[in-house]
């Protein structure tokens, strides 16, 4: 029989672009990987398996849309639009849509930073099982240290990332990313406030002014805590955005974190003889 007359028997769907061949030639196990046009040619035998695949990339992706929109929820584009032309496409309420803090949800950047953070938390456990102690009092310390670094390795691995890309630059400018399929495009809503988080005393959101600096902030949020460091705040916009050592303050719709100190860990190498100085290391190591 030859492929052409198969296929008219079997009626492959429109979206098949191959066919994998499997039977018996010469008393051997045989397979033939082929097309669509050289399937019709290909002459088939008693027993012979013919499976039709999909094996060609799509001509369009699906996109979704959420957030402050005004149009349909999923878009279907060529593979070949990037997001600043689809983005043209999206009808928003210019009023409510922040359009200059758009960002993108990737299924693919989930999954690689899914792998990332195993990979970190599989040293993480590496360091924490076969760090050595040099004296009893260390040992019992590290033990106690494991368990606390344990639990945050579990609770770890059951974050699940986002897989968020950021598209838009400090002015708000879109960047020419190719979409790919199952996108997700986030348009998010306007925001007056500035969530105040972190080593504060009190976290909150507090009403946006033009003319309150990083400190004001704090300020407003109860200031810094005791393992608050004053040197080290971070600022993440609306698109995701991360800007360390920040110059100037937020803006609408940010969130101002207060990053706590790292001080060193301290252990008492001779507990016996210095038990108060041990007591004390060990409360730094806690609280600090």
């Amino acid at each position: 029989m030859a492929g052409g007359e198969l296929m008219e028997l079997a009626g492959p769907l429109p979206a098949a672009t191959n066919a994998v061949i499997r039977g018996t030639r010469n008393g051997q196990p045989w397979s033939r990987y082929v097309d669509i046009p050289a399937l019709r040619r290909q002459s088939l035998l008693d027993q012979d398996v013919v499976t039709f695949i999909t094996d060609a990339p799509a001509p369009t992706v699906r996109v979704f849309v959420e957030g402050s929109r005004i149009g349909p929820s999923v878009l279907v584009a060529d593979r070949d639009m990037n997001l600043c032309q689809l983005l043209d496409h999206v009808a928003v309420e210019p009023n409510t849509a922040d359009t200059g803090s758009v960002y993108l949800l990737r299924k693919r950047i989930a999954a690689q930073q899914r792998r990332s953070i195993n990979e970190a938390l599989d040293r993480l456990e590496r360091q924490l099982f076969t760090a050595t102690s040099a004296t009893t009092g260390v040992a019992e310390i590290r033990a106690s240290e494991a368990q606390l670094v344990s639990n945050y390795i579990q609770r770890g691995r059951r974050l699940e990332p986002e897989g968020r890309l950021v598209v838009m630059d400090n002015g708000g400018r879109c960047t020419n990313v190719r979409l790919e399929d199952g996108d997700t495009i986030v348009i998010p809503e306007r925001s007056d406030t500035v969530l105040v988080a972190g080593e504060v005393s009190t976290p909150q959101a507090i009403l946006w002014r033009p003319n309150m600096t990083i400190q004001d902030y704090v300020k407003a949020a109860g200031g810094y805590t005791q393992r608050g460091d004053d040197g080290g705040v971070m600022i993440r916009r609306a698109s995701g955005q991360i800007i360390l050592d920040p110059r100037e303050g937020p803006r609408p719709g940010d969130e101002l974190i207060v990053l706590p100190q790292l001080g060193a860990k301290s252990f008492q190498i001779t507990r016996d003889l210095l038990q108060l100085i041990y007591q004390s290391a060990l409360s730094v190591r806690v609280f600090n």
